[in-house]
């Protein structure tokens, strides 16, 4: 009989254009939003996505916060929520939704298909990492 945990899990949303007017539509918009899955176990934090704030545009005084991927177990640990730490080197902060404008229904697809698979790769590292072995035990001092 096993004691593993059943590990981390999320839950992803895809939202999507749908009735899509192929002759004028120039872009096709993703949304994907993540949520705590209660089945969960250790619960895992749903802000897997990591973005950059840009500097401010002098056209609307306002950030331009760019995606820039799905954090690593790493970044989970060293970047915030919401917004960059003033005190950071690197503005990279952490949000639980993604949306982007793709030019193509196959695109959109892609994406959809790299982020599901990025985001287990998140999840299954975070519960390795849970699996410390001793590699070396040793006696310091007198």
């Amino acid at each position: 009989m096993s004691n593993a945990r059943p590990g981390r899990r999320l839950r992803l949303r895809k939202y999507e254009l749908q009735n899509v007017n192929y002759q004028w539509l120039g872009a096709y918009r993703l949304r994907i939003e993540a949520e705590r899955e209660s089945t969960s176990d250790p619960p895992m934090e749903e802000y897997v996505f990591m973005y950059r704030r840009d500097p401010v545009n002098p056209y609307t005084n306002t950030y331009v916060d760019t995606f820039f991927a799905v954090a690593s177990p790493a970044d989970m640990s060293e970047y915030p929520v919401g917004s960059p730490s003033p005190s950071s080197r690197f503005p990279f902060f952490r949000l639980n939704y993604v949306e982007l404008d793709l030019r193509t229904l196959g695109e959109v697809e892609e994406v959809w298909n790299t982020i599901v698979h990025d985001v287990d790769n998140l999840l299954k590292g975070l519960d390795k990492m849970d699996n410390l072995v001793p590699t070396m035990d040793i006696v310091v001092g007198n």
